[in-house]
């Protein structure tokens, strides 16, 4: 096991986790945890719909339709589910502009800032199992980090850390570094240190967004547990919770099935320019 006051050399991290059937404006929920055993967790029986589902929802499909020639996004899946039975899952537009290939219900996305709660069910986790506590100070855990005797992990999950955002402000330079290769802990540790003023408020003082503060939770995690995030989550969260086809991917990560990232730009021939994804090491689980 790491020494949790150190961060690890071998760190590679989580990329974005990786949704099938996002649904529109939703975000992924995991439905339990599981307390770590020696067995293999396994998924849950998935229950039976004894009729198929809808092949239309016509107000759904209106919604999603708009999105799209309002060239909100160029693709989207949308599904509905009741107690674990889908009734209507539907592919809409393209997951790639460029070939032409359509969106499935069974396309998975990245989700982005939605990993963050996955970083939070990570922190309860081993909360259940004992090995820290949401109200310990972050000095436990990273004692050389400034401050770090005056924030507890419960501040970092709420945005109430005072802590600014090591991500904003950054130049084109950097992010561009940050599209092509993983980041390793003691380096982001560095980065996130670098951002002046490294707090905007007094620790529980005020809400303010932090990808810093969840760049901390997820080291936390890996140097309690001694796997990385990415491993952490398929044996903790997603394998139990029957999410299957939900992964953190790292740059070297190759997704089949998946949909590209685009932003609207209008001067762009089909209205659309694709968006690389910054490394997800180096906007950690946030």
């Amino acid at each position: 096991m790491f020494d949790p006051r150190t961060p690890s050399k071998s760190y590679t991290r989580r990329g974005t986790v990786l949704m099938a059937l996002a649904a529109l404006g939703g975000s992924a929920a995991v439905p339990y945890l599981t307390r770590k055993t020696d067995s293999k967790p396994t998924a849950p029986k998935v229950p039976t719909l004894k009729r198929a589902p809808l092949k239309d929802w016509p107000s759904l499909t209106n919604i999603a339709q708009t999105m799209i020639d309002d060239k909100l996004t160029p693709g989207l899946s949308l599904t509905v589910a009741h107690q674990g039975v889908v009734l209507f899952s539907k592919g809409f537009g393209l997951a790639d502009v460029e070939a032409g290939r359509e969106v499935t219900p069974q396309t998975t996305f990245r989700i982005a800032s939605i990993t963050k709660q996955f970083t939070a069910a990570a922190i309860m986790a081993l909360a259940e199992d004992g090995k820290l506590n949401v109200n310990d100070p972050l000095a436990r855990f990273l004692p050389d980090f400034p401050k770090a005797d005056k924030i507890t992990l419960s501040q970092l999950m709420s945005h109430t850390s005072g802590m600014g955002d090591y991500v904003n402000g950054q130049s084109h330079l950097v992010l561009d570094k940050a599209r092509d290769r993983d980041f390793d802990a003691i380096e982001l540790l560095s980065i996130i240190r670098a951002r002046q003023p490294l707090y905007r408020a007094q620790p529980g003082a005020a809400w303010l967004y932090s990808n810093s503060a969840f760049t901390l939770l997820s080291i936390i995690v890996e140097n309690l547990t001694g796997q990385t995030f990415a491993q952490f989550c398929a044996e903790r969260l997603f394998q139990p919770a029957g999410m299957l086809q939900s992964s953190i991917d790292t740059v070297d990560t190759v997704v089949t099935g998946g949909s590209n990232g685009y932003r609207p730009e209008y001067r762009a021939p089909k209205g659309f320019v694709e968006n690389k994804p910054l490394s997800a090491t180096f906007i950690a689980g946030a």
